[in-house]
């Protein structure tokens, strides 16, 4: 008796639909990821530095070192430009004129930023030189670690490099600042407007003034831009000339992959969607930080009774039959056997299960009609905020697609 019931219940649970999805991430200890990451760093600089002989560390400077003195010479250009705009106020063009002669000058002898990338250059050779020496006394192979000295020199050498890498963004990035400065000021001048009491005279000059910073701020903001783009050009650069990659881009990615088990700690985060019946749709989404999220859940619990009434009667029946209790389908009337879905020999289930097709397909053609209907009304949004005309082309177009989905929509075809 035990075993048929636990038969009748198995039955039960084979009959009824659920969902389930889940998702659980680990983290790995940031001592072993920054270790990785650190051996794949000057890997990658090691041979870098020992693959670029003299005459590409100096192409390699002189082409960030143009970059540099073109957008600094743009940006001074535009600066001069801006404070020649007639109508301008002598606060905005003494303002643009200084900015202009802090700029000039930088590259020529004795300016800062030629003695910083000459600076740069010669950090470079040296760095190669002492690491060439070095790997000189114990040679490297192909897939070997590097040795604690070797690792010691290039660290020691790309201390300067980093430090003169920094000097040379942070200029770049107070250009881009000042600029913004400069601009802010320039837009806060042409959005000036005279005192309501002010004369004919006096407006009309206030109007030309807000009218030339407006002219001017535009000027500046052209030469602002070449600042940016050439300061994210000579970063990534600078970037991939010390070996700053990321760790997925590396050979080392397997290193985390198969990283100790002990080095690992579970469950950093999890997103568990389940529904039991009816019909589910469970969405898990990972963001630019890791994290799993549900970010959505759609539950259609329209067949949970008809399930449940199906199994419920089934497993009954089934039960019934393995105590040896005579139950045959005309124990049941046809009504109810319509209503609980009792499988059958006859012509009824196949009449049941045409039916259930054809309601299922009539369902999917409506949900589809309504979907055609939505994008119908959609594109024609813009007509809709236009002109009389164009509303009533748009309301003619919306109510032809509706006339051509009414009979799906109204779900005419089950009557």
């Amino acid at each position: 008796m035990i075993s048929r019931a636990i038969l009748s219940l198995f039955a039960m649970a084979a009959l009824c639909a659920c969902a389930n999805l889940k998702v659980h991430t680990d983290i790995l200890n940031p001592v072993e990821t920054r270790r990785v990451a650190e051996d794949a760093r000057l890997a990658a600089l090691y041979y870098d530095i020992v693959k670029a002989d003299d005459q590409t560390i100096h192409n390699r400077v002189a082409k960030l070192r143009d970059s540099h003195i073109e957008a600094n010479s743009g940006l001074s250009e535009a600066y001069r430009q801006a404070a020649g705009q007639a109508g301008l106020a002598n606060g905005e063009k003494g303002l643009l004129e200084q900015a202009a002669d802090d700029l000039d000058g930088q590259f020529e002898d004795g300016g800062t930023l030629k003695d910083l990338y000459a600076r740069y250059e010669a950090a470079l050779f040296a760095r190669r030189l002492a690491v060439l020496t070095e790997a000189g006394k114990a040679p490297v192979g192909a897939n070997s670690a590097l040795p604690p000295s070797l690792r010691a020199v290039i660290l020691n050498g790309d201390i300067e490099v980093r430090t003169i890498e920094g000097a040379i963004r942070a200029d770049l990035t107070d250009s881009e600042r000042t600029a913004e400065k400069t601009v802010a000021r320039l837009k806060q001048a042409e959005a000036a407007t005279p005192p309501p009491n002010a004369s004919t005279a006096a407006k009309a000059q206030a109007t030309a003034t807000a009218a030339a910073a407006g002219k001017a701020a535009d000027k500046a903001n052209e030469g602002a831009q070449k600042v940016r783009i050439a300061s994210r050009s000579i970063s990534e650069a600078m970037n991939t000339a010390t070996g700053s990659r990321s760790l997925a881009a590396s050979e080392y990615a397997f290193a985390v992959v198969s990283a100790a088990p002990e080095a690992w700690a579970p469950n950093l985060n999890i997103a568990r969607g389940r529904a039991f019946m009816g019909n589910s749709d469970i969405v898990i989404k990972l963001d630019n930080t890791g994290e799993f999220t549900v970010k959505g859940m759609q539950f259609d619990p329209g067949t949970v009774a008809e399930v449940a009434s199906k199994v419920t009667t089934q497993s009954l029946l089934l039960a019934a039959k393995l105590a040896g209790v005579p139950v045959g389908a005309s124990a049941i009337s046809d009504t109810n056997k319509k209503n609980v879905g009792l499988v059958g020999t006859g012509d009824d289930a196949r009449t049941r299960d045409d039916d259930l097709l054809k309601r299922q397909a009539v369902i999917e053609a409506h949900d589809q009609a309504i979907r055609n209907l939505a994008l119908a009304v959609m594109s024609e949004q813009p007509q809709i905020r236009g002109t009389e005309q164009q509303r009533k082309t748009a309301g003619d177009a919306i109510f032809g697609e509706f006339e051509a989905y009414s009979k799906m929509i109204k779900m005419d075809t089950l009557n």
